[in-house]
């Protein structure tokens, strides 16, 4: 299986060494059309989607606030002017609330796509395992300006370090395993291909993916 980021190519295979470029000292897999991908696709869709509707929010809210201050200039009959000053307010008031409301859904939509790419550039890349890690991960994941951040015991983190090292210990199970021999996911002694998580795990997952795991066969761990 190919990583889409690497942290060095040395041991790649000299064939696919052309297909890496070097960007801020890690190595990105050059994939075309990735944005055609039905994951990538639908979550860039919805961050397009959720920023246009905030910035249509914060422009009627800016024509309202302007109308509201023209108001007293011509001092109109004052039992209008107050009428109106108060439909103008409730409408900031609604409007205020749908700004922010949408300033926390663009966070959200951004930290997802974040963790989504962190996840994968980790070897998660089965479509359940990302549901599952996401679910796992999302609350811990603030944005530090554009920037995904997860404080730990050792001080902030950036979101791509904090999930390799997840990946790399207590998420291990979630990394999609390589192919041929020696692939993760599997321990010494347990039945052929079947996939291994903790109960922790197991627990978050939704209910339709419970049943579908359990179906598999999945084999549940301290």
């Amino acid at each position: 299986m190919l990583k889409t980021v690497l942290e060095t190519i040395e041991g790649v295979d000299d064939a696919l060494k052309p297909f890496y470029a070097e960007a801020e000292g890690k190595y990105v897999l050059q994939v075309e059309g990735i944005d055609a991908h039905p994951e990538v696709s639908n979550l860039k869709n919805a961050y397009e989607r959720t920023k246009a509707d905030k910035a249509t929010a914060a422009q009627k809210l800016k024509d309202m606030e302007t109308r509201l201050s023209d108001l007293g200039k011509d001092r109109p009959d004052e039992a209008k002017l107050a009428e109106e000053r108060k439909r103008l307010e409730d409408q900031i008031s609604e409007w205020k609330t749908k700004a922010t409301d949408l300033e926390g859904k663009l966070t959200g939509v951004t930290r997802d796509r974040a963790l989504t790419d962190a996840l994968t550039a980790s070897g998660v890349t089965n479509p359940t395992f990302v549901k599952a890690a996401q679910r796992l991960l999302a609350d811990q994941v603030r944005m530090d300006g554009e920037h995904p951040m997860v404080d730990t015991g050792m001080g902030p983190k950036s979101l791509a370090d904090f999930v390799k090292q997840w990946a790399a210990g207590e998420g291990k199970d979630f990394v999609t395993p390589s192919a041929g021999g020696g692939a993760k996911g599997t321990e010494a002694g347990s039945k052929s291909g079947a996939r291994t998580m903790t109960r922790d795990q197991f627990d978050a997952l939704p209910v339709l993916e419970k049943a579908a795991a359990s179906k598999e066969g999945v084999r549940l761990t301290d």
